[in-house]
């Protein structure tokens, strides 16, 4: 398979509320990883579609306010514990999207096994 994606993602577990604008349902899930231009995300117990506009509500913090943006969702698939889907990063404040890639990219800094980024 070829690998489409153009920035690194850096894997860290975040809580996210993601809210969908087609049928206003709700579901509490986790980030996988996050890039530059999107967030990978576990789902369980719910399908998103492709394609599907979404808002997302990324808690970078347990005691701080979420960071509010819109995303599409670009690629769903089921795996064998978990579905995951990708979120293309449609509309952001610029200096919140760099907090969550340092947040990211510090995490990643301190884990042990760096081996996966891409």
């Amino acid at each position: 398979m070829i690998e489409k994606r153009r920035f690194l993602r850096f894997p860290i577990s975040l809580r996210t509320i993601l809210f969908t604008f087609e049928d206003g349902s709700r579901a509490e899930v986790q980030t996988d990883n996050v890039s530059r231009e999107g967030v990978g995300l576990q789902i369980e117990g719910q399908d998103f579609q492709q394609g599907v506009v979404v808002k997302m509500s990324l808690y970078l913090e347990p005691d701080k306010a979420p960071i509010d943006f819109t995303g599409k969702i670009t690629w769903a698939s089921c795996e064998e514990k978990a579905k995951k889907v990708g979120v293309e990063i449609l509309q952001i404040d610029p200096a919140q999207k760099n907090e969550i890639l340092e947040k990211a990219y510090k995490t990643w800094l301190n884990q042990d096994n760096k081996k996966d980024i891409l």
